[in-house]
């Protein structure tokens, strides 16, 4: 069994704080993006980009897990819309499209057809199916959504040397991978 300790991580920290917020009158609003995708900044993977160049790098098999994928770009702008809409409110998941993990390395495939990577499944078992999120939500702060096969190479993991563990646990299997917190000193209703 995996045990994904980031994912709990994530979850009982949002938790806490929400609890928090609650018994101290804060506003708060939650953006929790799936696996995060598009170019990078800093000069470390985060998990999103680790999780796709593991399969670059030389894996055998690809993980038997479905993920929800977002652009980085639409990910920044629900971060500002979240802060800057006095109207949002509550938990805004952010995924743009669902794909299993053999589509990320098809993807992959037709974009650098001489990469090496993995054709067979870590596992025997059935596909874990694809899965919904409401974007409706997101969309109420005017997130457009920008996330295409395109956004891969933006990563730039192909010039990356970096190692990435083996073993795929250390990988989220759930889309509450980030969350980002408003906090503001004074209520909504205070704001006039």
């Amino acid at each position: 069994m995996q045990q994904l300790w980031y994912v709990l991580s994530k979850t009982l920290a949002e938790d806490a704080a929400w609890k928090f917020v609650k018994e101290k009158g804060i506003d708060m609003v939650t953006v929790n993006p799936a696996m995060v995708i598009g170019p990078l900044l800093q000069p470390t993977l985060n998990t999103s980009a680790a999780a796709v160049l593991n399969v670059i790098k030389g894996a055998r098999t690809f993980p038997n897990v479905s993920f929800g994928w977002i652009n980085v770009k639409d990910v920044a702008n629900a971060h500002v819309q979240a802060f800057e809409i006095p109207s949002a409110s509550g938990r805004y998941c952010l995924v743009e499209r669902v794909a299993h993990f053999s589509e990320v390395v098809k993807i992959l495939h037709e974009l650098y057809p001489s990469l090496q990577l993995p054709e067979k499944c870590a596992d025997d078992k059935p596909f874990v199916p694809t899965y919904q999120v409401s974007k409706e939500k997101a969309k109420s702060l005017g997130i457009e959504f920008g996330f295409s096969p395109s956004s891969i190479p933006q990563m730039k993991v192909y010039d990356l040397n970096f190692r990435v563990p083996q073993d795929e646990s250390c990988f989220p299997s759930q889309m509450k991978v980030g969350m980002y917190y408003r906090l503001l000193p004074f209520s909504k209703k205070q704001e006039n």
